[in-house]
């Protein structure tokens, strides 16, 4: 399957969408579904990690749309949304590019919990980081 959606720890605080090969943007929205109605069986902050494995493509055609309808199903807990890939300068401007767009009317604040990183274990690095920032602030 070129898309799973997962759960990455028993705590249920990070989901885990890994792609691979070819996938369609049916998929991606099913996924994108799948991951807000997995967000919705908890009451606490999740974080998304989205790993694109070597060989993975998204389909042919503008996935902006597709990217915007995702953000604006994810619930107020969602918390970092972090990309982990080998086409980590393409993703970035993809981001850009979308934020430019679409950031007005999906959530302005939003830009800010979005990152890239080099490995899933990276992403993991800079949720823990965000995570005990949002624990210091949140203690003041």
């Amino acid at each position: 399957m070129p898309m799973e959606v997962s759960w990455y720890d028993d705590a249920q605080t990070i989901i885990i969408c890994t792609g691979e090969g070819h996938w369609t943007w049916e998929e991606f929205d099913d996924g994108s579904v799948r991951a807000v109605e997995m967000m919705h069986t908890v009451d606490h902050r999740v974080d998304l990690i989205y790993d694109r494995k070597p060989g993975s493509y998204p389909p042919r055609g503008n996935g902006l749309p597709h990217y915007r309808v995702a953000l604006q199903r994810m619930p107020e807990h969602s918390g970092m949304h972090v990309f982990v890939g080998s086409m980590n300068y393409i993703i970035q401007i993809t981001m850009n590019l979308f934020f430019r767009m679409y950031g007005r009317a999906v959530d302005p604040e939003m830009a800010g919990r979005f990152l890239v990183a080099d490995s899933v274990e990276g992403a993991i690095a800079l949720i823990e980081n965000d995570r005990a920032a949002a624990a210091v602030l949140s203690n003041d």
